[in-house]
């Protein structure tokens, strides 16, 4: 009978209540993920519709872009971030 009070849905809604109210770091990631699918859909079709561009200018300089970002390891595009992070004047340091 224990095992099923386990699992009962009062029990694990409880314990992730306690675990978002403990996680100090749960509403920036939140925020982070929504603030980065927000730019990220309307520049990727910009992008997108830039490569199938008739001008000639448009369609290179999205495809510079494009394969510029698909070639550079994802982890370097991490680090330089942090890095521009703390220098721009936030106090924490990541790395």
């Amino acid at each position: 009978m224990d095992y099923f009070y386990i699992l009962s849905l009062e029990v694990f809604a409880k314990g992730f209540a306690e675990y978002f109210k403990t996680s100090a770091f749960l509403p920036l990631t939140l925020l982070l993920a929504v603030f980065g699918l927000t730019a990220a859909y309307p520049l990727g079709v910009i992008l997108a519709l830039g490569r199938q561009s008739s001008m000639s200018g448009v369609r290179r300089l999205c495809v510079v872009y494009i394969e510029l970002i698909r070639g550079v390891p994802l982890i370097s595009l991490l680090i330089s971030a942090c890095m521009e992070v703390s220098y721009a004047g936030y106090e924490k340091r990541i790395l």
